[in-house]
């Protein structure tokens, strides 16, 4: 079977759900509280392991607490195998807001995958081909 190679952003957000997307100056009660691991590459990478196909997954990740929740993620989907840490970095962080409608507002801290070289993905090369 062929690999699918996905290069991508793996992170730790926290969801705070209905309530209101504060304005500037202002703050706001959400009623909900959810973290997890994820981002849009490893979402992807995900769902196609999910789907049975077999997927390298490229990411970096710091050497935090955030990188130990991340690297559960990616061996319960079995795509663990090129993620790099990066020492001194910390794990790209998300803050998603959303509304009673389902309108949202994101915020990013990219950490670890900052500082992905070109090193890194020409040492994934062989998954990319």
């Amino acid at each position: 079977m062929k690999k699918i190679a996905v290069i991508g952003i793996c992170g730790y957000s926290v969801f705070l759900k209905g309530g209101t997307i504060p304005k500037k100056n202002e703050s706001q009660v959400f009623k909900t509280l959810h973290t997890e691991a994820g981002g849009k590459g490893v979402n992807a990478a995900a769902a196609l392991s999910k789907l049975g196909k077999n997927v390298s997954f490229l990411t970096s990740l710091g050497d935090d607490d955030n990188a130990a929740e991340c690297l559960k993620f990616l061996k319960a989907y079995g795509i663990y195998e090129n993620a790099i840490i990066k020492k001194g970095a910390k794990t790209d962080y998300g803050v998603i807001l959303v509304d009673n409608d389902g309108g949202n507002c994101v915020s990013l801290y990219t950490g670890a995958s900052a500082k992905t070289s070109a090193a890194d993905v020409e040492n994934f090369r062989k998954e990319i081909e």
